[in-house]
């Protein structure tokens, strides 16, 4: 029973002190991560303790990044002070966009059949494009597979 609260102390301080994930710590404690799990079954509160140092480990690497980051930004990488501004500053980048030579331009999808066509004298002076299927028509008259109309 010490053996087994020895080592299980060992890998929770490994965790939170070495900011090692559970995998190394078993390792470092000399036991099999299946052990761990086994020992989790059976016991919930190590299931606690092991999320507590995960939850420790994890904002310390965190803060040791941030730092580095800072560190470096504060040196002149001028990547890294971009960066640091985005995260902590809130600055976003933004494309600026001229609309000074904006052109609106509407495209024309239009079904053309016999009863309902359109002829391009009759949009033209429009600001449009049209398919290529209306500028070719022969004055709206659809034509069936031998030309004649039908």
């Amino acid at each position: 029973m010490y053996k087994k609260r020895k080592k299980i102390h060992l890998v929770i301080q490994v965790m939170k002190k070495d900011l090692q994930k559970l995998p190394s710590a078993t390792r470092r404690a000399e036991m099999a991560l299946s052990t761990w799990y086994l020992w989790e079954k059976l016991n919930p509160h190590l299931l606690k303790l092991r999320k507590g140092a995960e939850r420790i480990c994890k904002a310390m690497r965190n803060a040791a990044v941030e730092d580095a980051n800072f560190k470096a930004a504060i040196s002149g990488n001028v990547a890294a002070q971009c960066f640091y501004l985005k995260n902590e500053a809130g600055w976003k980048d933004n494309a600026l966009i001229d609309q000074s030579q904006h052109i609106n331009i509407t495209y024309v999808r239009e079904r053309i059949n016999s009863e309902n066509s359109v002829s391009p004298a009759e949009i033209s002076g429009r600001n449009r494009i049209l398919p290529s299927s209306v500028q070719s028509s022969d004055n709206g008259q659809k034509s069936g597979k031998n030309g004649d109309g039908a």
